[in-house]
């Protein structure tokens, strides 16, 4: 599986279509970043957070509820599946972009190649 986000809590904060930017928190304490590289205390606000959901794609990208990922799956017969990210009841669940049954997205990034596609609050 690929590795953990190592912060404890990390949101995607949005006016709608567009990211501003996004919040991490460690610690009780908030910090701010409009690049996900340059942190610091001052504020960014939005009217919709996507939490993070502790998983990063191949680019070593950190995968958030709402996106759109691209699975492939490993061995000779390679097939692409496409899923949104979701959290419900406490786990994390890919939903399958053409048939609607959801998996377990750990098990998807243990058993395939995962790579961000694109955010599902663009293609709604």
């Amino acid at each position: 599986m690929k590795s953990q986000v190592q912060i404890k809590q990390l949101q995607r904060i949005r006016n709608y279509d567009k990211i501003v930017g996004y919040r991490r928190i460690e610690e009780g304490n908030h910090f701010y970043s409009k690049d996900l590289f340059w942190w610091n205390g001052a504020p960014i606000t939005g009217i919709q957070t996507d939490q993070c959901c502790g998983l990063k794609d191949l680019s070593d990208r950190p995968i958030f509820e709402q996106d759109i990922i691209e699975v492939e799956s490993k061995g000779l017969f390679k097939k692409k599946r496409h899923f949104l990210v979701y959290q419900a009841e406490g786990s994390w669940f890919g939903k399958n972009w053409k048939t609607g049954q959801s998996e377990p997205l750990e098990l998807l990034f243990l058993k395939h190649s995962v790579k961000f596609v694109s955010y599902a609050f663009l293609n709604s």
